[in-house]
């Protein structure tokens, strides 16, 4: 019953956390629209909307698969955790070089090519995203204690929404806006590697079979 009453907060806790950050997103959005106008939001719009596609590539269900593995105790969780954030790292940097490489092919201004690869580097630590960042709520979502992940991403939404009005205080225009989307997720990102650290220490011992059986079961 102890469980099942800590799964229960713990979704109640995720349901109220993702409402508060996607409310903070909505607010975001109807800022950014009206501040930017048709044609630099239709940039914006297309710069994410490119990157989001490549970060399939840095994710491949390893979170889901590391947490079927680890709560099944068939390998020792810290080194299988070490394994899992070593491949997600690779995948992540795989997908941000590929997003990078393929869009010199394409018939794009090269300002909005400059602006892609700038707003890259959001595909590690972004809280829009199941990016790299991900990996690290693994130990929260074994032991059922969501409320650091969710408070994190809450706080990374929160920082966006204040540096995008300073931004339009200041009238920084669409290079400040995706500045702000890489900046502003670092701090929660790295608060939340801190307190996973404490629930599991990952080991880094590079076990190539192992990485190769998670590829192939994603």
């Amino acid at each position: 019953m102890e469980i099942v009453s800590r799964a229960v907060k713990n979704s109640g806790l995720v349901l109220l956390g993702e409402s508060i950050s996607r409310l903070l997103i909505i607010i975001s959005f109807f800022i950014i629209t009206r501040y930017l106008g048709v044609e630099k939001f239709g940039q914006y719009s297309f710069i994410f909307a490119y990157l989001a596609f490549f970060c399939l590539l840095g994710d491949f269900g390893i979170d889901s698969i590391a947490i079927r593995e680890i709560s099944q105790g068939k390998t020792l969780p810290n080194i299988l955790l070490g394994n899992m954030i070593l491949l997600r790292f690779g995948l992540s940097l795989l997908g941000l070089f590929s997003a990078c490489i393929l869009l010199y092919f394409l018939n794009y201004p090269a300002q909005l090519k400059t602006l892609v690869c700038l707003a890259s580097l959001s595909v590690l630590f972004s809280y829009r995203y199941n990016s790299f960042r991900s990996i690290f709520e693994v130990p929260f979502q074994i032991n059922l204690r969501m409320f650091y992940p969710i408070v994190t991403k809450i706080l990374s939404e929160a920082l966006f929404l204040a540096g995008l009005l300073l931004i339009i205080w200041y009238d920084k225009g669409l290079n400040g806006i995706i500045l702000a989307r890489i900046i502003t997720p670092l701090p929660g990102s790295f608060l939340l590697i801190l307190l996973s650290y404490k629930i599991l220490r990952p080991r880094f011992m590079i076990d190539p079979s192992l990485c190769l059986k998670m590829i192939r079961y994603s």
